[in-house]
Parts: structure tokens; C-alpha cells; sequence
């Protein structure tokens, strides 16, 4: 091996170390401003329902929280909590569910510092 072919070598390797030690790109910042996606099952219990949950920040598209699925038996309401940290801001993100006989509600709220930024509420029929 030539010694010009040594130093293309070196420089190429070099040129790949200090490319993969290029800083990460910051996670985004949640825009305070989010989505909701849910599915509702049958559960394998007699009168439960299972609910799965994502919350996504509307701006970026960014899954925020995908809290573990929420469990609700018939006429009990179940509520499932996720906090969202990004800077000095924090966001609490409550799901509850209650199901009653061919029906499930919910009700979604986000809050910053204590103030409600988000709500939603609706009635699905089964």
C-alpha cells in the first residue's frame, strides 16, 4: 500500500468518525396541541372493554404517549394517566373511560400548569 493510498484511508475513516459523532437533533418540542386515537375491543372477561390509547402531537406528528391499554368493565369508569415533559413545560394527559350497555364514553383532558388546554368528550354506541 502506497503512502497516498495510507492517507486517503486515514482521512476517509476520520471523515466517518467525526460523522457519526455529529450531535443528535433535539427532540421537538410538544406543540401543546393534540390528538386522540383510541380502539375499543371486547375484553376476554364477561362485560369488560379494552381500550387502546395514543396521544400525538398535532404539529409534528410525534407519538407523545402510548400509556399502557386501559381495562374498563361495564358501569365502573376507568382513567388512565400520561405526563408529557419537554422543557419547562408539562402536560398531564387524563383518559377516562366508562362503558354501560351498548355504549362507551370517554373523556379526554390535557392540562398545562394546572389549566385545561384540551378536552374532548363523546358517546360511541357498541
Amino acid at each position: 500500500m502506497t503512502r497516498k493510498s495510507v492517507l486517503v484511508l486515514g482521512v476517509c475513516a476520520l471523515l466517518l468518525l467525526v460523522a457519526g459523532k455529529a450531535p443528535a437533533e433535539p427532540p421537538k418540542m410538544p406543540s401543546g396541541h393534540f390528538s386522540l386515537d383510541l380502539v375499543f375491543a371486547k375484553g376476554t372477561q364477561p362485560d369488560t372493554y379494552i381500550c387502546t390509547a395514543k396521544f400525538v402531537d398535532l404539529q409534528s406528528g410525534q407519538l407523545l404517549a402510548s400509556p399502557p391499554r386501559v381495562i374498563a368493565r361495564v358501569g365502573e369508569p376507568a382513567t388512565v394517566r400520561s405526563g408529557v415533559v419537554a422543557g419547562s413545560n408539562s402536560y398531564d394527559l387524563v383518559l377516562t373511560v366508562l362503558v354501560s350497555p351498548g355504549h362507551v364514553q370517554y373523556e379526554f383532558k390535557a392540562s398545562q400548569s394546572g389549566q385545561v388546554t384540551n378536552s374532548q368528550k363523546a358517546v360511541i354506541t357498541l
